[in-house]
């Protein structure tokens, strides 16, 4: 899915226009785009020429939805054309890196190490994910083959998500990168 903003200019929202986001690297280019709608003025040279509020009144996509402000109608976009990098069109990294932003990151910035550090991959369930774990980290390999199954991974599961890690869409974080 495109990720896309509506930029509108004199706090009109009339006066604006939907930008794909996914070519766009700075506000200059913004600028650039409404300025060839005739948008905002442009200078002899055919330079814009805006000092003017840039507002956004809408945005698609589920990446750019994590640096939108609906409340002052702003687009952090510097941080949404950072991650938008890390991702390289990759859908399913940028649902990931959504989820992340959403529900682990928190309000700062994002940074691509902090999201690799925390990302534990792609699973059905939280169950599913205990049982990977424990099976990549060999926990029951001490155990006599007749004695695993009492193992209960149902049980494992909760508690690793309690306080350890976060399921969300699909998708599992490590809440302690």
């Amino acid at each position: 899915m495109a990720n896309r903003a509506f930029y509108y200019v004199d706090g009109i929202p009339t006066k604006g226009m939907w930008i794909d986001l996914d070519d766009i690297n700075d506000t200059d280019e913004v600028l650039q785009h409404l300025a060839e709608e005739k948008l905002i003025p442009v200078d002899e040279d055919g330079e814009q020429n805006y000092g003017g509020d840039l507002l956004v009144a809408d945005i698609e996509g589920p990446l750019v939805e994590c640096f939108y402000s609906s409340r002052c109608d702003s687009l952090d976009l510097s941080g949404f054309v950072e991650a938008r990098d890390y991702c390289k069109g990759d859908e399913d990294k940028e649902e990931a890196v959504a989820e992340f932003i959403e529900n682990v990151a928190g309000s700062g910035p994002f940074s691509s190490d902090d999201f690799e550090s925390a990302y534990c991959g792609e699973y059905d369930s939280e169950e599913e994910y205990a049982k990977q774990l424990v099976d990549d980290l060999g926990y029951l390999d001490q155990i006599p083959e007749n004695l695993r199954f009492y193992f209960d991974y149902e049980k494992f599961a909760r508690d690793l998500f309690i306080n350890d890690c976060y399921f969300s869409n699909g998708h599992v974080f490590n809440r302690n990168y």
